[in-house]
């Protein structure tokens, strides 16, 4: 939803105030024993706590955010609902809120999301004999069904003939006229996780224009599809925006009841101004779990696909490079007609109404990545940006100095779009020098922590147990394939992609073809750390091995050694096992290999040894490197007998330039469940890594 509108607007209309308060009197959510309903009547909140069996107390117009809990079992007008499943949208839930609204002239903030037993919001509360007196809708309209940066007029809701007002046309905050004869304010619509994404901005100004009438505002929370992990630079002043208004990262992780209550706590209202704000919150939820629409929150978001695909792939729109609007599959691809080297796949972008009626490169064949059978399960709890699609583009476009096509803001002093979609120059300039993914992540990790720390006051659901982060990666001596030391780059790349343990193949201890220098002991110190290095035989003055990164204490050691094709110099490599202290109380066993790539019958073998060998451990194992095998080889087809591939059949690691085959494993044990798996795109050996996410089952 990156909308150009903000340049059609009035300077005054986007200004952001951030107004900064003690937070002392803020009340948090997760510590409070009652739900608190703003200017509830003691005849609703006495409903109320009949019919839902929740604590209600009334509160004057400057108490904090609140949150209005219940039991899971919800009445409605089709019978007796059990919620069984987990996050339901709390519009949904009537019961819950009916009383609350009754004798009260309402306004509705909403869109075509906004649904109740598959009928509109409003139909439902004007059935149940709610007096709705004015409707309000964002950017695509109330009907959801209009372009991107396309200016809506207001007018009427042809079922209802109610006036329906438009926040994304001649301004974007209701007028102190548009809120006449309103007792009550509703918001409810569809949200996707992300900074960019106007919905945000639409609840903020619909925040301020109700603190300034004194009206109360109730928000209907829903699930956050993308709220598994939060990354990406944080604003920086003067970038605020329309499509940025916040000092917050690209993904925020926050409910939209959470982000109303934390726009409300941190005083981002101009001239200091609080919302009367309560937020009906779902039932069951927590963040991170999967959450299925049945409705596209926006034209282009027309797939969950698309959805997680979204926070890495907006800022493509602010570039000479496509992504993928003018297609059915927007979002889930990215080219230009200049690529058509380096791809195989094109599409052609071409008007859509609705969707995109003036796409970029209307006409013309674009070459790129096809990411519609991306596993977009790497964007769950644990996960990140994908920064390498935006790397890697830079790097091939051949026509540099337009690849950023100097597209400007003129209400925005004159800033870059894509600045103001990434909240900072900083960004550009980094992918502009060429500097490493690692280097540009670490650069926000700082903000990221301020952030992390202020979101946990606002949370009203909890976040999810982060998982082990699992990674193999055969380094080729520090190397990429043109022998150019890359060991820097290497504990850099293990250092951002967040890898709690490490498994390395083909590393060397003070072998001269690599500088005489301890390759782990340096990736352990660059890393911060735990290390063992097991050689396999001598070399060159020094040692040629397996190593094994942890952030765990290691424990114990069991070395072993695998026989090899009788072709070989050497009789035999080393194979062992570290017992790593996870917890207190908890250990996991990790197993280290490098399989023969000389012969299936010397692989085969092996797997029947490694086998066997981990059959002796009674917790939970991993076992990860370099199998020299495809998957329905022999030697795999043995490991598959005892253990769990966790990496996707999909995952290519080999050659890392170009990829096309699968021979980095990790397999997981019993009781161990894989949640991603990914290989990471950098070219620092011949090999790409390869991380897992797992968890307990």
């Amino acid at each position: 939803m990156k909308t150009k509108l903000f340049t059609q607007l009035t300077a005054g209309a986007l200004a952001l105030a951030v107004n900064c308060c003690s937070l002392s009197l803020f009340a948090n959510p997760q510590t409070a024993n009652t739900a608190t309903v703003a200017n509830a009547t003691a005849k609703d909140a006495a409903k109320t706590v009949t019919k839902n069996t929740a604590t209600i107390t009334t509160s004057n117009a400057t108490t904090a955010n609140t949150t209005l809990t219940t039991t899971t079992n919800v009445t409605t007008t089709a019978g007796t609902e059990t919620d069984t499943t987990s996050g339901i949208p709390a519009i949904q839930q009537l019961n819950r809120y009916l009383p609350l609204l009754k004798g009260k002239r309402l306004g509705l903030v909403a869109n075509h999301s906004s649904v109740i037993n598959g009928k509109r919001s409003v139909d439902v509360l004007l059935a149940h004999k709610m007096k709705v007196v004015r409707l309000f809708g964002p950017e695509h309209g109330a009907s959801g069904s209009i372009a991107a940066n396309t200016a809506i007029a207001s007018g009427k809701d042809e079922r209802t003939a109610l006036p329906v007002v438009s926040l994304f046309g001649t301004h974007v905050k209701p007028t102190s006229r548009e809120l006449e004869n309103i007792d009550l304010m509703l918001f409810d619509m569809q949200d996707v996780g992300v900074r960019f994404y106007t919905y945000i901005s639409t609840l903020h100004y619909v925040m301020e224009a109700c603190a300034g009438k004194g009206i109360p505002l109730i928000v209907f929370d829903r699930p956050n599809p993308n709220d598994g992990y939060i990354d990406g630079p944080v604003l920086q002043k003067g970038f605020e925006s329309f499509i940025g208004m916040h000092p917050i990262p690209i993904v925020h992780a926050l409910t939209i009841g959470e982000y109303a209550q934390m726009i409300n706590g941190e005083r981002w209202l101009s001239n200091n101004v609080h919302c009367n704000l309560t937020v009906i919150k779902m039932t069951n939820y927590r963040h991170g779990q999967p959450y299925h629409f049945s409705i596209p929150p926006s034209p282009n978001l027309n797939t969950l696909r698309a959805i997680y695909l979204y926070p890495s792939l907006c800022w493509f729109g602010a570039t000479a490079i496509s992504d993928g609007r003018g297609t059915y599959f927007p979002f889930q691809a990215i080219g230009h007609p200049l690529l058509k080297a380096q791809y195989a796949f094109s599409f052609v972008p071409a008007p859509i109404k609705g969707m995109n009626e003036d796409p970029r490169h209307k006409g013309d064949t674009c070459y790129g990545p096809d990411l519609r059978n991306y596993p977009t399960e790497v964007f769950g709890p644990g996960g990140q940006l994908n920064l390498q699609w935006l790397i890697n583009m830079y790097r091939l476009f051949p026509d540099k100095s337009n690849f950023f096509n100097g597209e400007k803001d003129s209400a925005s002093n004159s800033k870059l779009h894509f600045d103001l979609l990434a909240g900072n120059t900083t960004l550009r300039r980094q992918v502009e020098q060429g500097l490493p993914e690692a280097v540009i992540r670490a650069s926000w990790q700082n903000d990221l922590q301020v952030y992390k720390t202020t979101r946990k006051k606002y949370l009203i659901y909890p976040d999810p147990a982060p998982p082990m982060k699992i990674m193999t990666y055969n380094i080729h001596h520090g190397a990429d394939k043109d022998e150019k030391d890359q060991l820097k780059e290497m504990a850099d790349c293990i250092k951002s992609s967040g890898a709690d343990i490490v498994a390395l193949q083909e590393v060397d201890s003070v072998c001269r073809r690599s500088g005489n220098r301890d390759q782990a002991a340096e990736l352990a110190a660059q890393t911060g750390m735990h290390h063992i290095f097991v050689r396999h035989f001598a070399f060159e003055n020094g040692a040629y091995g397996l190593a094994l990164l942890s952030k765990f204490p290691i424990e114990k050691i069991h070395l072993h050694r695998l026989p090899i094709d009788a072709s070989a110099t050497q009789q035999s490599v080393a194979f062992f096992i570290a017992d790593l202290k996870t917890a207190e109380d908890k250990r996991l066993s990790v197993a280290v290999v490098h399989m023969d790539y000389r012969s299936e019958a010397s692989r085969t073998k092996q797997a029947g040894i490694i086998t066997e060998i981990l059959k002796q451990f009674n917790g939970p194992v991993i076992l990860a490197g370099d199998m020299n095998s495809s998957p329905a080889a022999q030697p795999i087809s043995v490991l598959n007998r005892a253990f769990t591939d966790a990496v996707s059949q999909s995952v290519l690691s080999f050659p890392a330039h170009k990829p096309d085959r699968k021979i980095d494993y990790i397999f997981i044990s019993k009781h161990l469940k894989t949640i991603w798996s990914k290989a990471i795109e950098v070219q620092y050996s011949d090999h790409l890594p390869v991380e897992a996410a797992i968890e307990n089952e």
